[in-house]
């Protein structure tokens, strides 16, 4: 595992108090000419005032979990990142930072910068603040190691400060597969120390594409379509269903099944396994990754639930007023049904809040379509945008902040968590929808948890 390394340099020399001044927005000439008069430096230099350096290694030391997690999310799209950053916050008189820019930035990632500036906008440093709204530069040097150190660890949970959560799309490389027509990225998988109790892998098919017939023993597999038309077949010949943008595709274990794009356009799915362990294939070529997947063939003795696959529609269940009506959900797959994962999808407004909370016994995954928002976990706080997986393991407190209207494909392995969202109010689908996995009936307001 590549850690970062991190300090502040040239602490001692720097005159880190560029000086109090009139807060930012305040253009009137009265207040020009108040910060004229106020724009002598309160601290000339970290030498005319030593315990100011002792006072930012402070606000750097009980902040550090979110630099920390800003160089992790960046590491990941750049492994090599390193250079030198200068944030200068605006610390108002009660020790709020009500603005934040950056001065330098060597390392040349928008998205470390872009992450900094979002979690230094939440710090409070009383500490620093003077009578005057104050402006404090943060001088920080990065840089990227082979070693693994052993990680710092948050005192709460025990969460290694260095752990990973979140997993960008673009940053995974896709699996040596043979023939050019399929493309997967595996996100989130059954590996290392912390494995988790589901998988997920982009899928990427191109026109007329098509998943030799197969089954997978021991594991569930959803297939959630994110773009594009495929068609569905399982152990009775003859049998193809369809399945659109937003529907939900579920192969119950042992099932005979193939996937197959449609002629002219592309396919995209997001695949999740539960529990975890088919997806190893895609990145390794041994006998041991490739157990989980085998050959089959069509059977022609009657189709039952337990060996059909099935295609929940989207368009047919009911959603939920989530969040104080900031957002919805709805529900595909969830504890009264099949109880190894529940699937739902999430949206929400920029401004609304998911508290502090962890899952004792259940893994949480999250896939971002759209939008944006500041994820808390274990007190890192890590931006996530379209693209992005998370990975929340159970027993590890998090909590969200949509910055920009947000949309997710959310599971949880195994179910159980997903049942709060039907306390609030449901929308039902018109009745032309037809019925899916898990929906009432038509017109029906039941809880799809009954």
């Amino acid at each position: 595992m590549r850690l970062g390394v991190l300090s502040l340099f040239g602490l001692l020399a720097l005159p880190l108090v560029a000086g109090a001044e009139t807060p930012p927005g305040r253009d009137d000439a009265e207040a020009d000419a108040r910060a004229q008069e106020k724009r002598r430096p309160a601290v000339d230099t970290a030498e005319e005032d030593p315990a100011f350096g002792r006072r930012l290694q402070e606000v750097l030391r009980r902040y550090g979990a979110d630099v920390h997690g800003c160089y992790g999310v960046a590491l990941a799209e750049q492994p090599a990142l390193a250079g030198e950053v200068l944030v200068r916050l605006w610390i108002e008189q009660g020790g709020g930072v009500s603005r934040v820019d950056v001065l330098k930035d060597a390392s040349g990632s928008g998205r470390l910068t872009g992450c900094l500036s979002d979690a230094m906008r939440h710090w409070r440093a009383p500490e620093l603040a003077g009578s005057e709204v104050r402006q404090v530069v943060f001088p920080l040097a990065f840089r990227s190691t082979e070693r693994t150190p052993a990680p710092e660890t948050q005192a709460q949970s025990g969460t290694p400060i260095g752990a990973r959560y979140v997993f960008p799309q673009a940053t995974a490389q896709p699996g040596p597969l043979p023939g050019g027509k399929l493309e997967a990225r595996v996100l989130v998988t059954g590996e290392g120390a912390d494995t988790p109790q589901a998988s997920l892998t982009h899928l990427l098919l191109k026109p007329s594409a098509r998943l030799a017939l197969h089954q997978h023993p021991g594991a569930l597999e959803l297939l959630y379509v994110l773009k594009g038309l495929a068609r569905v077949r399982g152990a009775m010949p003859g049998t193809v269903e369809s399945a659109e943008t937003g529907d939900l595709i579920v192969v119950p274990p042992g099932a005979v099944h193939n996937i197959e794009a449609a002629p002219l356009a592309s396919l995209e799915l997001l695949q999740m396994f539960a529990p975890a362990g088919p997806e190893r294939a895609y990145v390794d070529p041994s006998p041991a990754a490739r157990a989980g997947t085998v050959p089959a063939v069509r059977q022609r003795a009657a189709a039952t639930p337990e060996t059909t696959p099935r295609i929940i529609k989207g368009a047919a269940l009911p959603s939920y007023a989530i969040l104080d009506g900031k957002g919805s959900a709805t529900l595909y797959l969830h504890k009264s049904g099949l109880g190894q994962i529940a699937v739902q999808r999430l949206e929400a407004g920029p401004g609304a809040r998911i508290p502090e909370h962890q899952h004792e016994e259940s893994d949480e995954i999250v896939y971002v379509l759209s939008g944006r928002g500041i994820m808390t976990v274990a007190g890192q706080r890590l931006p996530i945008t379209a693209g992005d997986a998370v990975h929340l393991p159970r027993r590890v407190s998090h909590a969200i902040e949509v910055t920009e209207r947000l949309v997710a494909i959310q599971c949880y392995a195994p179910a159980g968590p997903e049942q709060r969202f039907t306390t609030g109010p449901a929308r039902v689908p018109s009745p032309q929808a037809g019925p899916g996995i898990g929906a009432g009936p038509p017109g029906s307001r039941r809880s799809p948890n009954q």
